[in-house]
């Protein structure tokens, strides 16, 4: 008996994955073919094919002063010391603005700006060695090419390598000719060397620092210019020290890595000096202890920072380019030993002064490019202490966009005032594929580039709707073919047995009901055990309720009893409603997956789940094979799925992992807001200790009022404890939320406790706490 059962599995199995086959022997063919001369990378990139033809591709191009256009150009293949590079990601910084604007003494027009990005080796030219196709790597401007002759590579005292310094202050490659033109074949200048407001661009090898292949390019991109740079200042060009006072003029992205920088190296007073209040917040999370706003004085800010020092500051920083901030960022540092770190760019023309008393009685003004780095040499090291959490970068950005023809838009941020780093990822849903990796996608992308055309995410719902209404139509064309055929196949005569389609259904239902019911429930009393990992936001969370309080998953229970009770109805009566039904579970679940990853930023394991049911289902009714086999396999398979479901989900509870942050509210203007349910559990004596001591050590925790995680470490403390816990509420629909801190402090998920500077995330126990905060009580 078991011998026939098995050789129909393996039959109806063969049968299925035939195509699949074929097509991963042609694929596997292909490959073969292609292995010599294309290295395994990221999907969507176009590799060279060794024949140095050039890759026409979109680029936002500098056509005159504030004239930034998408425009089509052509890339021309890397010549001997190139690299043509796949640009993945590039953030603003305001060099490129200052070129845009008509500041630069060096702008040239037309021209591709960008000199901040992450990309992808896509080909290399004669004599490279460092790199090769598939690397990731970080165009710098500053270069460094490490020969024995250069006095500048060998030197500890600089990073400025003359090398290719010439030809790239005239927009041009080392050979004086450029690689960029345009669709009409007009000339497109290099800028800094790397011009990467392009989908494709060519730079010296001497200009590529390669990085490790697990870095997020969406995200260390920032080191290939301001975070770098800022963190170089302090550590490399002014070496501050423990206990110093520093000094930092101007909040914004570059300012805010000085200040990270000098915390880090143990300051012992930072003051922040911004001339917008609204800075005030970030900076103090980034590390101010201070913050100053010039217009409000009534003196020289310089003369504030002295009184409030008595002789100065130990370490002043300008990040402005403005000149007579320069000036009073020297001013202001101490008396005998202060140092006054240039590091914004003045624009054309402008010229700084002081009293030479000033440098007389020992101050000492420095400038800084790119904090000091030696680009091939230590940004891959800043990368590695990135990819370790030692130098979280992620609060640095604060809007995300896709595609080069969004670059604008990133300019018109920049301008706003309220952003850090806007970071544009090129080609197609390159930002959506990156994030998505990591359940991650960025709150302030609000739509998507597919080769010039603009989608909106809740496209991608309504495209799997539109799809499985033509399966709806199929299904009900496949209605009118007789329900008995006859099929020869291993001498055999098989025909179709639908009560064993009905009761594989039924069971497939019944796994349904039993999963939604457990949601129902857990929605209606706010108890909820299981759902670990994502289901948080989903489930606690305004979106899983329709008007009136009606959880979403009661509609799913009713689906799922009606799919239970047609299948186990009269077969002919039935039969159509149920495959109109089930087909409709099929492209609501699709509608939900698509909400949940590209719009909620979430990954409901048992919202999955239940799709896998639903899709399920729809397959054994379209399924005309007489063997009861695929049936009964294809209804383990889905139990299994659930249950393993169920299991993971209690072994991620008793891990006590976290809750990623859901950013639906983020994107609309929230009706409602929500509170976190009210603690009811007994305070003891240690735990009310273990509080008042965490207020006075300044700890506080991030959390969200849906998070069930975060409402069990509330209980851990009691409600009279709880009351002097710092709490951070990070969703955006919140009553008192500062989801804006969170974002800007690098919370990741909830719970997580800010320590003495550190973030702990996930739940702790009290023990845990007290040995993380030094409680000896």
């Amino acid at each position: 008996m078991l011998r026939p059962l098995l050789t129909s599995t393996v039959f109806a199995l063969s049968r299925a994955l035939a195509p699949q086959r074929r097509a991963l022997t042609n694929a596997a063919k292909n490959q073969r073919r292609q292995a010599s001369r294309m290295p395994e990378s990221e999907p969507g990139l176009i590799w060279a094919t060794g024949t140095g033809e050039p890759i026409s591709c979109k680029a936002a191009v500098a056509f005159g002063v504030d004239d930034l256009r998408p425009t089509d150009i052509v890339v021309a293949a890397p010549k001997a010391g190139e690299v043509r590079l796949k640009v993945v990601a590039n953030a603003l910084c305001h060099t490129d603005i200052y070129t845009l604007e008509g500041s630069d003494p060096e702008g040239l027009f037309p021209s591709i700006l960008g000199h901040e990005a992450g990309a992808i080796v896509e080909s290399v030219g004669e004599g490279v060695t460092s790199v090769k196709p598939g690397d990731k790597v970080i165009p710098c401007y500053t270069p460094q090419c490490r020969e024995a002759d250069c006095i500048f590579c060998a030197s500890p005292k600089t990073n400025l390598c003359p090398k290719i310094r010439g030809t790239q202050g005239q927009g041009t490659m080392p050979d004086g000719t450029t690689r960029f033109k345009a669709a009409d074949g007009t000339p497109l200048a290099h800028f800094m060397g790397c011009s990467t407001f392009a989908e494709y661009t060519v730079v010296s090898e001497i200009s590529c620092a390669k990085i490790s292949d697990d870095a997020d390019l969406e995200t260390v991109c920032m080191l290939g210019c301001g975070v770098a740079t800022g963190w170089g200042a302090a550590w490399k060009t002014a070496n501050v020290e423990e206990g110093a006072s520093v000094a930092v003029f101007g909040c914004g992205a570059v300012g805010l890595a000085v200040i990270q920088a000098a915390k880090i190296r143990g300051a012992r007073r930072i003051f922040a000096i911004d001339v917008n209040d609204d800075k005030k917040a970030v900076a103090e999370e980034f590390g101010a202890t201070d913050f100053l706003n010039p217009t409000d004085e009534d003196t020289p800010i310089q003369q504030r920072l002295v009184a409030e020092t008595q002789w100065g500051v130990d370490y002043t920083f300008d990040c402005t380019g403005n000149v007579e901030v320069m000036r009073a960022a020297l001013e202001a540092a101490h008396r005998g030993w202060g140092v006054s770190v240039v590091i914004g760019v003045a624009a054309a023309g402008k010229e700084i002064a002081t009293r030479p008393f000033q440098l007389v009685t020992g101050r000492t003004w420095k400038g800084t490019a790119f904090g000091g780095f030696k680009s091939r040499d230590e940004v891959p090291p800043l990368v590695d202490q990135v990819l370790n959490g030692e130098l979280p970068i992620d609060a640095y950005v604060t809007h995300r966009l896709s595609g080069v023809e969004n670059t604008l838009g990133a300019v018109d941020a920049l301008h706003g005032g309220d952003c850090l780093r806007a970071v544009v990822s090129s080609g197609m849903f390159a930002n959506l594929a990156a994030k998505a990796s990591k359940g991650v996608v960025g709150a302030r992308v609000k739509s998507w580039s597919l080769y010039g055309w603009s989608l909106k995410p809740w496209l991608i719902p309504l495209a799997g709707i539109a799809g499985w209404v033509l399966l709806l139509l199929a299904s009900a064309h496949a209605l009118q073919a007789p329900r008995v055929r006859q099929r020869t196949c291993l001498k055999a005569t098989q025909t179709n047995d639908e009560p064993a389609t009905r009761k594989a259904v039924a069971a497939v239902a019944g796994i349904g009901v039993a999963e939604t019911a457990y949601l129902t429930y857990s929605k209606l009393t706010g108890v909820q055990g299981l759902c670990a990992s994502g289901c948080g936001s989903v489930l606690e969370g305004p979106y899983a309720q329709l008007p009136g309080g009606v959880p979403l998953a009661a509609v799913g229970l009713l689906a799922y009893a009606a799919v239970l009770f047609l299948a186990l109805g009269d077969v002919d009566k039935t039969r159509k409603p149920l495959v109109a039904l089930t087909s409709a579970m099929a492209a609501a679940s699709v509608c939900l997956v698509g909400l949940l990853l590209f719009w909620l930023n979430q990954t409901c394991v048992l919202c999955f789940g239940s799709a896998t049911l639903c899709f399920t289902n729809a397959w054994l009714l379209r399924s005309e094979k007489g063997s009861r086999t695929p049936f009964i396999a294809a209804t383990v398979l889905a139990a299994l799925v659930q249950f393993s479901t169920v299991a993971g989900n209690v072994a991620l509870k008793e891990a006590r992992m976290i809750v990623q942050p859901a950013v639906a509210a983020e994107t609309t203007t929230p009706k409602q807001l929500f509170s976190p349910p009210p603690v009811k559990t007994a305070t003891t004596p240690k735990a009310a200790a273990l509080a008042k001591h965490l207020s006075a050590k300044g700890a506080r925790m991030y959390g969200a009022y849906w998070c069930s995680h975060c409402f069990d470490q509330k209980s851990a403390f009691g409600s009279k404890a709880v009351e002097d816990i710092d709490y951070v509420e990070c969703a955006a629909d919140g009553v008192d939320s500062q989801r804006a801190k969170c974002d800007r402090r690098g919370v990741k998920g909830y719970p997580t406790w800010d320590i003495g500077g550190e973030l702990y995330p996930g739940e702790k126990s009290l023990d845990e706490l007290a040995e993380l905060s030094g409680f000896k009580g």
